[in-house]
């Protein structure tokens, strides 16, 4: 039996990108016009990984800093 380390889940998450970066993170149905839903979506964790960074790298951009509070609008 293993022991249980103390980890943020940040660092739990990156741990993971770094192991399997090909495994589905997750499977979502985007919404399509009229509001139906499409067909099922993989993101691999690498490709959520990359999809963070670009958000977390534009908001840089605008001189949002670590610690500021962001709230983040999503079409789900």
């Amino acid at each position: 039996m293993g022991f249980i380390t103390r980890s943020t889940v940040a660092q739990t998450f990156l741990d993971r990108i770094r192991s399997t970066p090909d495994w589905v993170g997750f499977r979502y149905k985007p919404r399509l016009e009229g509001g139906t839903l499409g067909a099922w979506q993989e993101v691999t964790f690498g490709e959520f990984h990359e999809r963070s960074r670009r958000i977390s790298m534009g908001l840089m951009e605008l001189g949002i800093k670590p610690g500021d509070r962001v709230a983040i609008l999503a079409n789900t």
